[in-house]
C-alpha cells in the first residue's frame, strides 16, 4: 500500500512552521503507521525526509530503511544501510540478529546489482564517448565541407581531423585574424559559415554541381543577363566562396566573354577546383580565346584530363567523347570511351549512367547486358534523372531484360514527362 502524495504535501507544509523536535516526533509517528501497513515505498521516502531535517536520528532507522529497500528490490542500497547500521551499533544494536541475517540474504543480490550498475555505468560512458565522437565527426565534416569551398579543395569530408584539414584551418585562421591553433573552434566554424552561404541567386542561375550525383545547368541554358550581375554580387559579398568564382566564370562564358571567363576561373583553377579546370577546357574547346574563334582542342583536352583525373564526372564524359570522336590529337579508342564513361557512372553521375546503360542495351562498344543496363538506370532514377525513367520504360515496353509490362512502362514514361522529357508524350499517347 502506498502513501498518499497529497497527504505528504499537506503534512510538509504544516511541519515547516513547527519546531524541529516536534517535526521529528510527527515523522516518527507517521513512520510507525507506515510500518504497520507495510508501506515500504512510503517508509523509504519518509526516512529520507527525516534525514533531511539535519537532526540526530536513531540508528534503527538504517535497519528499517534497509528492510524496506530490500522489499522493494533495491538490494544494493539495502546492503549499504545495513552496513551503516552495524558499523554504528555493533553487536549492541536492537536489530543486530535480524540485520546480520538480512545482510547475508541481500549480499548475493547486491553483488548482482553492483555488477549491473557498473555495466550500465560503463555502457553510458561508452555511449557518451560515442555521442561525443559522432558530434565531433559531424562538426569536422562541416568544417571540411566549408574549407573545401573557401580555397582548400583538398580537404575531403572524412570527418577526421587530419593533417590536411589542420593546415587548412590554420591558414584560414590567419586569413581571418583568429587565434591560430588548427582546431575547429566556435569562432572558426562561425567564420567559415559566414564565408559560405547555403544558397544564392548565383546558384539558381549558373549552378555548377560540386557533387557527382547533381546536375549542372548547361552553359546554353544560363540566363547570363541575370547570372552575370547576380554572381558578381555574390562574389563581392562572399569573396572566399570558390563556387561563386566558378559560376561567375560560367555566366561570363555563356555571355560570350571568354577572356573574362578565363580570368575569373584562373584563380580557382590554380587551387585545383575541378569545376574551374573543366571550365577552362570548355573555354579552349569553344575557341573563344582565338581571334578566329577556332577551338584549341589539344589545350582543351589538357584541362579536361586534369579535371577528369580529379574525379570530375562532367570532364570524364568529355574525355570519353574526345576518344570516341578522335579529337584533341587522340586516336579513336572504344575501350577508353567505355573506361571513362564507367568512371563517371561509378561516381553516380546520372548522365553517365544513362549513356552507359544505353551501350549495354544496344551492345555498343560492350557486350549486350540488359541486367547491367537496368541497374544503371535504376541508380540514375534515384536522382530523379528524366532520361533514366524514359529508357527504363522502353525496357519494360519492349521486354528487354524483363517481361513486357505495359503498365510499368507507362508509369515510367509518365514520370519522365513530369520531369520535363517531352519525348515521353508520344509514348504515353500510344500506350494509354
Amino acid at each position: 500500500m502506498l502513501g498518499n502524495p497529497r497527504a505528504h504535501a499537506e503534512s510538509n507544509s504544516i511541519n515547516e512552521v513547527l519546531p524541529l523536535e516536534v517535526q521529528l516526533d510527527l515523522h516518527m509517528s507517521e513512520l510507525s503507521r507506515l510500518l504497520y501497513i507495510n508501506d515500504n515505498v512510503g517508509i523509504i521516502d519518509l526516512i529520507a525526509r527525516i534525514r533531511s531535517l539535519d537532526a540526530e536520528i536513531p540508528n534503527a532507522l538504517y535497519f528499517l530503511e534497509a528492510t524496506a529497500l530490500h522489499k522493494t528490490g533495491n538490494a544494493l542500497a539495502s546492503q549499504d544501510r545495513l552496513l551503516r547500521y552495524l558499523q554504528n551499533t555493533g553487536r549492541e544494536g536492537r536489530y543486530y540478529d535480524k540485520a546480520t541475517e538480512l545482510l547475508l540474504t541481500v549480499r548475493a543480490e547486491a553483488a548482482i546489482q553492483e555488477t549491473s550498475r557498473k555495466e550500465n555505468s560503463e555502457k553510458k560512458r561508452r555511449q557518451q564517448i560515442e555521442a561525443e565522437m559522432k558530434a565531433l565527426s559531424l562538426r569536422t565534416r562541416e568544417a571540411q565541407r566549408l574549407l573545401a569551398q573557401v580555397g582548400f579543395p583538398q580537404t575531403d569530408e572524412s570527418g577526421t581531423l587530419d593533417q590536411t584539414t589542420r593546415e587548412a584551418l590554420a591558414v584560414f585562421q590567419v586569413r581571418k585574424k583568429l587565434q591560430v591553433n588548427a582546431k575547429i573552434t566556435r569562432e572558426t566554424i562561425e567564420k567559415l559559415r559566414d564565408s559560405v552561404p547555403d544558397s544564392d541567386d548565383c546558384d539558381t542561375l549558373a549552378y555548377r554541381a560540386s557533387k557527382p550525383s547533381k546536375i549542372s545547368i548547361n552553359l546554353a541554358d544560363i540566363a547570363y543577363q541575370l547570372a552575370v550581375p547576380a554572381c558578381n554580387k555574390a562574389l563581392r559579398l562572399y569573396p572566399d566562396a570558390a563556387r561563386f568564382q566558378i559560376q561567375y566564370a560560367r555566366s561570363l562564358l555563356a555571355a560570350g566573354r571568354a577572356s573574362n571567363a578565363k580570368t575569373a576561373a584562373d584563380s580557382a583553377a590554380q587551387l585545383g577546383y575541378k569545376g574551374a579546370l573543366h571550365l577552362l577546357g570548355q573555354i579552349y574547346a569553344d575557341g573563344g580565346l582565338s581571334d578566329k574563334n577556332e577551338p584549341d582542342e589539344e589545350t582543351a583536352l589538357k584541362w579536361f584530363l586534369e579535371a577528369a583525373n580529379k574525379d570530375d564526372p562532367e570532364a570524364q564524359m568529355v574525355v570519353a567523347a574526345y576518344y570516341e570522336n578522335g579529337k584533341g590529337g587522340l586516336k579513336r579508342n572504344s575501350t577508353r570511351v567505355v573506361e571513362w564513361q564507367t568512371k563517371a557512372a561509378d561516381l553516380n553521375y546520372p548522365p553517365a549512367q544513362v549513356t552507359l546503360a544505353r551501350r549495354y542495351i544496344n551492345g555498343s562498344f560492350v557486350s549486350r547486358d540488359y541486367e547491367k543496363a537496368m541497374n544503371l538506370l535504376k541508380s540514375a532514377i534515384e536522382e530523379k534523372y528524366p532520361d533514366a525513367y524514359y529508357y527504363l520504360a522502353e525496357m519494360y515496353e519492349r521486354g528487354r531484360g524483363t517481361k513486357k509490362d505495359k503498365a510499368t512502362a507507362l508509369k515510367f514514361y509518365r514520370q519522365a514527362k513530369q520531369l520535363g522529357m517531352e519525348a515521353a508524350t508520344a509514348k504515353i499517347q500510344r500506350l494509354d
